[in-house]
């Protein structure tokens, strides 16, 4: 699928200039630097939903819950 990006003028010839330093053409460093950045929001989501789920699991400390005591160390 094709897309139309505007990229600034500083930043297009940067992208020129890591696509002749690599021997990438622009289109793969775009679509790897997408990529990456895609994976990163998902990997951040899984993080958030998994915080979500862990502040409102039954007996975890935080929600207004006072923490459990501690048991003292019995040595025999």
């Amino acid at each position: 699928m094709q897309y139309t990006v505007y990229i600034d003028d500083d930043t297009s010839r940067d992208l020129s200039a890591a696509a002749l330093k690599l021997g990438a053409n622009r289109n793969a460093i775009i679509l790897q630097a997408l990529q990456e950045w895609l994976a990163a929001q998902r990997a951040a989501e899984a993080l958030n939903q998994e915080a979500a789920r862990t502040d409102n699991a039954p007996g975890d400390v935080g929600q207004g819950q006072e923490p459990l005591p501690e048991r003292a160390a019995t040595h025999c």
